[in-house]
């Protein structure tokens, strides 16, 4: 299954709500950038229950979450100092 490239980015004052997002993103195998910005490779569904569970779970007036897909065409034209994107899904060895 073909994954999709995504970039997401959020603004969240309250630590807790802020660290359940944290953890999700890394349940979904999402690399941090920055303190606020995480990038990846996901599949088609897990983005979609990704996404589900962060309107679930996320949805307040003072959180902002952005999630942006990025197309192989715009992959191209990113460009990082000192920051290695990563040109290919990671394969995980199951044991």
């Amino acid at each position: 299954m073909p994954s999709k490239f995504v970039l997401i980015a959020y603004d969240i004052t309250d630590n807790s709500l802020r660290n359940r997002l944290v953890d999700v993103l890394f349940y979904f195998n999402l690399q941090r950038v920055q303190y606020s910005v995480f990038l990846g490779y996901i599949s088609e569904t897990h983005l979609n229950h990704m996404v589900e569970q962060i309107y679930d779970d996320f949805e307040h007036e003072d959180v902002k979450i952005l999630i942006v897909e990025i197309c192989k065409g715009c992959f191209k034209n990113i460009r990082s100092i000192n920051y290695d994107i990563p040109k290919e899904e990671r394969k995980h060895l199951v044991v």
